[in-house]
């Protein structure tokens, strides 16, 4: 489990508490495996929040991901894949 695994288990256990009384379910979909140079609080700031808003038009589910692109990570919200 690298660094990245860390933080999307941290946004998601911190999240999920939060919707289970709106029914609104959260997959961690993908993962950028490896060690990665961030501002921690900084990004679980982004990510919770950009969650907060994307729970506010969610119907079922939301998904939580990141991908390596090059030298970059990218974190992805949106739908849920079936």
């Amino acid at each position: 489990m690298g660094v990245g695994d860390e933080l999307l288990d941290e946004v998601a256990a911190f999240n999920r508490e939060l919707l289970a009384g709106k029914g609104i379910a959260l997959k961690v979909e993908a993962r950028a495996p490896g060690a990665w140079m961030f501002d921690r609080g900084l990004v679980l700031g982004v990510l919770n929040a950009a969650l907060g808003n994307a729970f506010r038009h969610a119907r079922g589910e939301v998904a939580l991901g990141c991908r390596r692109e090059g030298q970059f990570v990218v974190f992805k919200i949106g739908r849920a894949h079936v």
